[in-house]
């Protein structure tokens, strides 16, 4: 056993040793791979960046003594807070009051207090139809009221009733100014009559008159808009009427309007106005004549012999009463007229109106079937008589209306 120990020695003793460790230089400078004192107290005050440590310097060993509980800077650098400038929040993200760890670089790092207010209900202005809630945190449950109604529009004062409180979309609070004038009547006058500003509650009326029409005025004449029909007759003075149509009536006015005209003198004679030549008369070609002087319309045919208004006129000569009736009716496309007249435009003339085609009468007359004998007039000289015109002699007689003689009707003044 003496004898191998020894050869062991021996043979160690005979050959060299030889060393197989690693490096032993440093791969870096002491703390480069991780942050210094200052570096984190200077995140920690302004949120300066720490360089990220270069891994490639050292390389920890895969095996050594058991790693203890102390934490390196490093592993400290890790949990310190990052700057984050795009998520990080501000004043205007926190509730007024409370403060948090600012993270972002642009001037709010570190410890802020949050500056969003707490609002509680919120109430808008009188008028306002929207309004503005102003910026916070509202808790659940709070309620914005408008108190009024928001107005729009753009009355005046002048055009709301007198009292009445109005709002537009530029004031509140207006009070109209419009008189309440009710029901407002009026009567026409012969005057203009000025109708009052304000509200007419729609009560109110104008006075009409149902003899308001164009028979009821004058020729001429325009009353409210209506114009007038009435031609008034040559006047004999005849004021009492015996029969519809007849003088009495026309003298009176025009039918059927009562212009009451008093005294009969029973002077009947050529009217002033008759010139005594004749170039008086125009023959219309329609079965008409007309006298230049006096406006007069005749019938051409001085006897027409047709039956007009259911009265056969056979011989041209009827009674009074009939003469009148059928004078009323006669129209355009009888007795040769194509005037287009129409029934109730004729009449029977009054005596005055027979005597201005008597004693000047002219021998080149445009008139046909003019008979020398005696023609009826509307005038009535008693109730049972009336008055008649021989127009070649201008002579007037009184004839009781029972009596047959020609019949001559006229037209008005045109």
């Amino acid at each position: 056993m003496k004898y191998a120990t020894r050869l062991i020695t021996l043979l160690l003793a005979s050959f060299p040793l030889s060393g197989f460790a690693g490096n032993l230089d440093a791969p870096g400078s002491a703390g480069s791979n991780m942050p210094t004192i200052n570096q984190i107290y200077n995140l920690l005050d302004t949120g300066a960046a720490i360089p990220a440590p270069n891994t490639s310097q050292f390389t920890e060993p895969t095996a050594g003594p058991t790693v203890g509980s102390s934490r390196t800077l490093a592993e400290i650098q890790a949990k310190l807070p990052a700057p984050d400038n795009t998520n990080g929040a501000t004043a205007s993200d926190v509730l007024s009051g409370k403060t948090f760890w600012g993270l972002r670089t642009d001037g709010t790092w570190g410890v802020n207090t949050g500056a969003i207010p707490v609002q509680g209900n919120v109430t808008g202005g009188n008028g306002l139809l929207t309004f503005t809630i102003p910026d916070g945190y509202y808790f659940g449950g709070k309620t914005a009221t408008a108190s009024v109604i928001q107005a729009t529009g753009t009355a005046t004062v002048e055009s709301v009733l007198s009292g009445a409180t109005f709002s537009t979309a530029v004031s509140t609070g207006l009070t109209g100014t419009m008189p309440n004038n009710g029901a407002v009547s009026i009567t026409p006058g012969t005057t203009s009559q000025a109708i009052a500003a304000g509200y007419h509650n729609g009560s109110g009326t104008v006075a009409g008159d149902a003899n308001l029409v164009a028979g009821n005025i004058r020729s001429g004449t325009s009353v409210f808009g209506i114009s007038g029909k009435c031609r008034e007759v040559s006047s004999t003075g005849q004021s009492t009427s015996y029969a519809t149509g007849d003088d009495g009536a026309y003298q009176n006015g025009c039918l059927p309007v009562i212009l009451p005209k008093t005294g009969n003198t029973g002077n009947y004679a050529v009217p002033s106005w008759v010139p005594s030549n004749s170039s008086r008369f125009t023959d219309n070609s329609n079965g008409t004549v007309t006298d230049n002087y006096s406006g007069l319309i005749w019938l051409k045919n001085a006897s027409c012999t047709e039956t007009v208004g259911g009265i056969s006129n056979s011989s041209g000569k009827l009674t009074w009463a009939n003469a009148l009736t059928w004078s009323n009716n006669l129209s355009s496309g009888l007795c040769g007229l194509t005037d287009g007249s129409s029934t109730g435009q004729w009449r029977l003339p009054n005596v005055n109106e027979l005597l201005s085609l008597g004693p000047v009468w002219p021998p080149a007359s445009p008139f046909t079937s003019v008979q020398s004998s005696q023609y009826w007039s509307s005038s009535s000289s008693s109730s049972s008589g009336s008055w008649n015109v021989a127009i070649s002699s201008g002579v007037i007689n009184a004839y009781v209306k029972t009596y047959s003689n020609y019949v001559w009707p006229v037209r008005d003044r045109q």
